[in-house]
C-alpha cells in the first residue's frame, strides 16, 4: 500500500527518525556498557572498552625535533601503551602545521553526558594541542584545545543531537612554547572515544564516484594505454592513477589491490604516506615498487611494517634516488585490508609542485607459489604552502600545471579577471613572469 505522505513530509520523518535512532543507540550504549567489556585506561573508564581508540592512521605532519621513533604515527593506535610509546607532532609555528588525523573503524565518536574524548599524551602535564572532529576526514568542526592537567573534552556544544564521528584531527597549538628534540610537540599514545557507539562494517566507507583517472574516466593500464571506467572496472592487472585529493582512503575495491596514499604537506615538512593492501587474499610474499620524482620529495628515514604484517618479515631500501623497493614474506598467507609499509617524506620542492607515486609490483605469490592477480592505485605527493594553500593553483585542483601557467598569462593581459593568489612573485600584480615561475614548478626547473 502506497503512503498517503507528501514526499516532502515522508523525508522530513525519516530525518527525524534517523536522528531518533542514532539516539537510542547512544542511550543504549550507556546502559548496556558491560556487554560492551567496559574497561579503564589511565584512570579513565571507557564503555566499551578496547575498542573505544582509534584505529587507524589517516596522515601525519611533524615538524623539526621528531626522531624516530618518534615519528612512527601508529604509535597513536590503540589503547595506551604502557610502556610509553607515542608519536611526537612537532612545535608548530602556525595552525596545524604539524598534525595528526586518525580514524575511529569500528565505533563513532557522539555526545554522551560529560567527557566524550580523552587524549593520552606521555608526561605529567600535556602540551596545548587542538582538536577537531569530522564526519568526512575533509570539513573539520573544532572543538578547543586540551592543555595543562586536561586531558578530557567535552563535545556537546560543538556537534548537533545524534551526530556520529569516526574522525580527530590533532594538531600542536602555536604558542610559542616548545619542546626539543627527539620528541618536540605534543607527544601522543592514545585517542579513545568515552562517548562511543558501535560503527557498523557498512558504514565504513562512503564513496563518491570516481573514474580512473579521478576526473574523466581514462585510467592507466598497466602498458600505459588506456582502461576508462570507475576503479576495477578495467582489466585484472590494471593501474590506476591517483584518485582526486580528500577521496577515501583505503579506496573500496571489489579485488586485490595494492594503493598508495595521497598527501599533502607543507615545503620543506615531513609526511608519512600509507601504502595499502586491500582484499588480499592469501598472500605469503611480495615485491613492490614506488617510483616518484625526487626533485619533489625524497623518503627521509626508515620504512614502518604495516598493520597487516603481523610478525611477518618485512624489509625495504628507499637507497636509489627516485624508487623505494619493498618486500614482506611469511609461511601464511594475509588476508583483508590494511597498511603494509609506512613511507616518511620530505618535501623538497617548492608548493604547488606535485610527484605521483606509481605502483609497480614484481612479485606476488601465495603460500603455494600461485601467482594472484592485482590491480594498483597511484598515489601522490603534492606541496603547499603553510597557510596549506597551492600559490599559483587556478582550477583549484591541489596543485600545479601548465593550465595554470595559461590562466596566469591570460590573466596578465586581461582575458580573465586577476586572482592575486596567482601573484608569485608577490609585486602586486599578475604578469607572464608568474607563468614563468609557474612553468618552472611545474618542470621542476624553479
Amino acid at each position: 500500500m502506497k503512503s498517503a505522505l507528501p514526499p516532502l513530509v515522508q523525508r522530513s520523518l525519516q530525518s527525524v527518525l534517523g536522528t531518533v535512532l542514532v539516539l537510542v543507540a547512544v542511550a543504549m550504549a550507556a546502559s548496556n556498557a558491560g556487554a560492551q567489556d567496559a574497561a579503564t585506561f589511565g584512570g579513565v573508564e571507557f564503555p566499551q572498552g578496547a575498542i573505544s581508540f582509534a584505529d587507524r592512521v589517516v596522515s601525519y605532519t611533524s615538524a623539526e625535533g621528531v626522531i624516530a621513533p618518534n615519528d612512527d604515527p601508529t604509535r597513536a593506535l590503540g589503547p595506551p601503551d604502557d610502556a610509553g610509546a607515542m608519536v611526537s607532532l612537532g612545535n608548530a609555528d602556525s595552525q596545524c602545521q604539524t598534525s595528526l588525523v586518525l580514524e575511529f573503524v569500528d565505533n563513532y565518536l557522539v555526545d554522551v553526558e560529560g567527557n566524550d574524548l580523552w587524549i593520552f599524551e606521555v608526561g605529567p602535564d600535556v602540551e596545548a594541542t587542538e582538536l577537531f572532529i569530522s564526519t568526512d576526514a575533509v570539513n573539520w568542526i573544532a572543538i578547543g584545545k586540551v592543555e595543562g592537567s586536561t586531558r578530557g573534552a567535552d563535545i556537546a556544544d560543538f556537534v548537533s543531537p545524534g551526530q556520529k564521528f569516526p574522525f580527530i584531527r590533532l594538531c600542536d597549538f602555536p604558542d610559542g612554547v616548545t619542546s626539543g628534540s627527539p620528541y618536540a610537540g605534543p607527544d601522543i599514545t592514545a585517542v579513545g572515544a568515552i562517548g562511543s557507539i558501535v560503527r557498523p562494517p557498512s558504514e565504513q566507507t562512503n564513496p563518491p564516484t570516481v573514474t580512473g583517472d579521478g576526473q574523466t574516466g581514462s585510467g592507466q593500464t598497466g602498458s600505459g594505454q588506456t582502461s576508462g571506467g570507475v576503479i576495477g572496472s578495467g582489466a585484472i592487472g590494471s593501474t590506476y592513477p591517483p584518485l582526486p585529493f580528500g577521496s577515501p582512503e583505503p579506496w573500496p575495491v571489489d579485488r586485490m589491490t595494492i594503493q598508495a596514499a595521497q598527501r599533502q604537506v607543507v615545503a620543506g615538512g615531513r609526511v608519512w604516506v600509507p601504502v595499502y593492501l586491500l582484499r588480499s587474499d592469501n598472500v605469503a610474499n611480495i615485491n613492490f615498487e614506488i617510483t616518484y620524482d625526487a626533485s619533489v620529495a625524497v623518503p627521509d628515514g626508515d620504512l614502518v611494517a604495516g598493520n597487516l604484517l603481523g610478525g611477518r618479515l618485512f624489509s625495504a631500501n628507499p637507497g636509489d634516488p627516485g624508487i623505494v623497493r619493498v618486500g614482506f614474506s611469511g609461511t601464511d598467507g594475509v588476508f583483508g585490508t590494511g597498511t603494509v609499509a609506512w613511507i616518511p617524506f620530505r618535501a623538497v620542492g617548492q608548493p604547488g609542485q606535485r610527484t605521483v607515486l606509481s605502483v609497480t609490483v614484481s612479485t606476488i605469490n601465495e603460500p603455494n607459489g600461485a601467482e594472484p592477480p592485482i590491480d594498483r592505485i597511484n598515489g601522490a605527493i603534492i606541496i603547499v604552502d603553510a597557510n596549506g594553500l597551492t600559490p599559483g593553483d587556478c582550477d583549484g585542483n591541489g596543485y600545479l600545471t601548465e593550465y595554470d601557467a595559461f590562466c596566469a598569462l591570460q590573466m596578465s593581459v586581461q582575458l580573465r579577471p586577476v586572482q592575486l593568489t596567482l601573484d608569485i612573485d608577490n609585486d602586486g600584480a599578475v604578469t607572464s613572469r608568474d607563468a614563468t615561475i609557474i612553468l618552472q614548478r611545474v618542470t621542476g626547473r624553479a
